[in-house]
């Protein structure tokens, strides 16, 4: 399975626009691998993670054909995440193409109601998910689990090909006691692991509806506790925001950034990595 993180930021992206903090003062300087657009991830050639503000500069970057693309998971309704508009490209009035079957949009009912409030012709159909749900998108065995974000439905997913099981864990602070006993109870196992990080450099954060570098070292031991990851199981973190890039008062650089996270035994995401497990 081929995953690609098409963004690396939270909402705010970095830098953003109307700041002057280290952290964008210093990505606006050095380019690179410091600029970071929002969040959303490329399963193989057809399963699109999120849909929000960024996608058509995704889209440039990324070399992939979005005719291919068969179906979209959503997280939540936040416009970093899910932007429905841009759905209306799929017809031809706006896209010449040979898209038969409608995309698959999945997502729970906030999303749902965005969706609607489309009334253009779309190529795609909606499916309202559940936590702890279960579905087929196309080739992908999937199971949504809630999020601990700004709604109880809002959605994390397990994506398994068959072969490979996926953990795509934005946004979401620490799970609920619920949810940890399900992953270990129906005996999942990840081979790969992408996880949110808004809070990164923070030190003593809750992880209430986010999470920081450390909560995710404690987040993984428990999943390690339980038999769902070892510690060589790949962990991304990722969707960071620019008011935690910054430690002592100074912006951390991206190869800086990789050097902590790496002494985590992690991986720092950027715009466009591409993993294949």
């Amino acid at each position: 399975m081929k995953i690609q993180m098409l963004g690396s930021a939270a909402y705010d992206r970095v830098p953003a626009m109307f700041c002057q903090c280290p952290a964008c003062l210093q990505a606006r300087k050095l380019g690179g691998k410091n600029i970071r657009t929002q969040a959303q991830a490329f399963i193989n050639d057809d399963l699109l993670i999120d849909f929000g503000q960024d996608n058509y500069i995704h889209f440039l970057n990324c070399g992939k054909d979005y005719t291919k693309i068969k179906n979209i998971l959503l997280t939540h309704s936040h416009e970093d995440h899910f932007m429905p508009n841009e759905l209306v490209m799929t017809t031809s009035w706006f896209g010449h193409n040979d898209i038969e079957e409608p995309i698959g949009v999945w997502g729970n009912a906030d999303c749902k109601a965005l969706f609607e409030t489309n009334t253009r012709e779309m190529k795609c159909q909606y499916h309202l998910v559940q936590p702890f749900e279960t579905f087929q998108a196309g080739a992908y065995t999937v199971t949504a689990l809630p999020a601990k974000h700004a709604k109880d439905d809002d959605l994390v997913y397990i994506i398994s090909d068959g072969e490979k099981t996926i953990l795509y864990n934005n946004d979401t602070g620490f799970w609920k006691e619920e949810v940890y006993a399900f992953v270990k109870e129906n005996g999942f196992r990840f081979d790969f692991v992408a996880s949110d990080c808004t809070f990164c450099l923070q030190e003593g954060n809750a992880g209430r509806s986010h999470m920081s570098l450390e909560n995710n070292v404690a987040h993984r031991q428990r999943l390690v506790d339980m038999g769902a990851v070892t510690e060589q199981t790949p962990w991304l973190v990722t969707h960071y925001s620019h008011n935690n890039l910054i430690r002592d008062g100074k912006a951390v650089t991206a190869e800086e950034l990789e050097e902590i996270v790496k002494d985590c035994g992690m991986i720092a995401s950027f715009d466009g990595i591409q993993f294949e497990i």
